[in-house]
């Protein structure tokens, strides 16, 4: 028969999921907002030449570069 978890460990368990729940929560009402808000087109462009980089050496990340170099919005409209 498994023995029991004593109640101290189940609480400090218990206040690190509580702790980690409010963390969340803040973290959740600081970035959500910030991840709204359209990237700034220098850095669509390093994105674009990045997975160009990486399409060079990975055959599986040739799709991601056809689908930033033909969609303006995140390729900012140059080519890569």
């Amino acid at each position: 028969m498994p023995k029991s978890i004593p109640a101290s460990v189940r609480e400090r368990h218990a206040g690190m999921r509580e702790a980690r729940a409010a963390i969340g929560r803040l973290l959740h009402a600081e970035y959500v907002p910030m991840l709204t808000q359209p990237l700034p087109s220098e850095l669509k462009r390093l994105i674009a030449q990045l997975v160009a980089r990486e399409a060079r050496g990975e055959k599986s990340s040739e799709h991601a570069v056809e689908v930033l170099s033909s969609n303006d919005p995140l390729a900012g409209g140059d080519s890569v």
